[in-house]
């Protein structure tokens, strides 16, 4: 695929490497469809899930979160929205 872009899309996407340290202009495209997904994923959340998941967190003893914790929650979000 070949696309061609404005002179200030091309500047854009030159200054967006060189902040994050990119090295092809393909890796910003990778960048933006991972962000995109994100909003995606986001925008297609249930509000009542999101609020009840929040609540239970602040309602909750805060302390550091344990290495496990983590992997249980990562497995629960790709059981919800399938594995990525």
């Amino acid at each position: 695929m070949t696309v061609t872009l404005s002179k200030e899309l091309e500047a854009e996407v030159k200054e967006r490497m060189a902040a994050l340290g990119l090295r092809e202009p393909e890796e910003v495209i990778e960048v933006a469809l991972r962000r995109w997904a994100g909003d995606d994923l986001v925008a297609n959340l249930d509000p009542k899930w999101l609020e009840a998941e929040l609540l239970e967190g602040v309602r909750s003893p805060h302390r550091p979160w344990e290495a496990a914790e983590f992997e249980t929650l990562r497995e629960r979000l790709q059981e919800k929205f399938g594995a990525k």
